[in-house]
């Protein structure tokens, strides 16, 4: 049976634009509403008690994280963000694992969100939207400090300062912990390197993401590595030898 689904968005055309292209996925996906407002997709969810809901975020009076606070029984629903820019917010969705689109939206990408929401149906996470809300004040607030990764089990919060470093596994990763605790996540490197902390973290290595505040040594030997709190060893690229050190002088104030 194919999944209940409203449109959300105040750019009529791009209402239009989706539908036509969510019709190459019938046997999946049903549109029941298209709503040009926050007010009247929350009267399209009471007629229709929706599956999933493809959601704009910037819209007037009411945008997509309001609309959001005041959707009754989310942990029913499937959202599927869709943003032209907003970067901060495709952050907190990707650190929350909420489908997102970006404007214009390629075929390619509704392809894997549609395929991403058939999965998530057999494995609801309901405390996924009410820390998407918490995510996106901190991020506002520049004091995020807490994250949930995707594993293969679901969901997994970690603080953010408990990640020592990241390390590619082609198109997974794993996070190193400050409890030796290695998490595989069902996401690429690039992935956690889109958001975390820029700040904080640093890519230096094609194959390792570090935390800056996490570095024990800097060893010159050897072409150079980084040895990590716990005693790890770290490669770096010799192309970022020299913005590593620039980081670490910043870091510790040296």
């Amino acid at each position: 049976m194919p999944l209940k689904t409203i449109l959300i968005d105040d750019e009529k055309d791009c209402l239009r634009v989706l539908e036509l292209e969510l019709e190459k996925f019938q046997s999946e996906i049903e549109v029941l509403a298209l709503c040009s407002s926050g007010k009247e997709g929350l009267y399209a969810v009471k007629e229709f008690s929706p599956d999933v809901i493809f959601l704009d975020i910037d819209m007037p009076y009411m945008d997509g994280f309001e609309f959001l606070e005041l959707l009754p029984n989310k942990e029913l629903v499937d959202i599927v963000f869709v943003t032209a820019h907003n970067e901060y917010a495709i952050k907190a969705i990707k650190a929350s694992a909420v489908d997102y689109l970006l404007k214009p939206i390629k075929s390619a990408d509704l392809v894997c969100t549609i395929e991403a929401i058939v999965k998530k149906r057999r494995n609801t996470n309901t405390n996924r939207y009410t820390f998407l809300l918490n995510q996106l004040k901190s991020i506002q607030a520049n004091q995020m400090t807490k994250i949930a990764l995707p594993t293969f089990d679901g969901l997994t919060m970690i603080q953010i300062s408990d990640i020592i470093y990241c390390e590619a596994d082609d198109n997974y990763a794993y996070v190193q912990l400050m409890d030796s605790a290695k998490l595989l996540i069902t996401k690429p490197l690039r992935f956690l390197q889109e958001i975390l902390p820029e700040e904080l973290f640093y890519r230096n290595h094609k194959s390792f993401l570090i935390n800056l505040k996490r570095i024990n040594q800097f060893v010159k030997a050897d072409g150079g590595y980084l040895v990590m709190e716990g005693g790890s060893q770290i490669p770096i690229s010799r192309s970022k030898k020299e913005m590593l050190i620039n980081l670490i002088n910043q870091q510790f104030s040296i």
